[in-house]
């Protein structure tokens, strides 16, 4: 079964959208938004130019 369709699978159920749920809240939170500030600089550092 291809990724996508399992994860999507997944996120139907109640497990899934319980985590679904805890990562909305945590990339919310004034932490989450932080760390997630610094992924995307990182990754944008690692993008190489054309």
């Amino acid at each position: 079964m291809p990724l996508m369709k399992t994860l999507m699978k997944f996120a139907r159920t109640p497990q899934g959208r319980k985590l679904t749920n805890q990562a909305m809240t945590y990339a919310r939170s004034p932490q989450g938004r932080k760390t997630l500030a610094q992924v995307q600089r990182q990754l944008s550092q690692r993008r190489k130019p054309r």
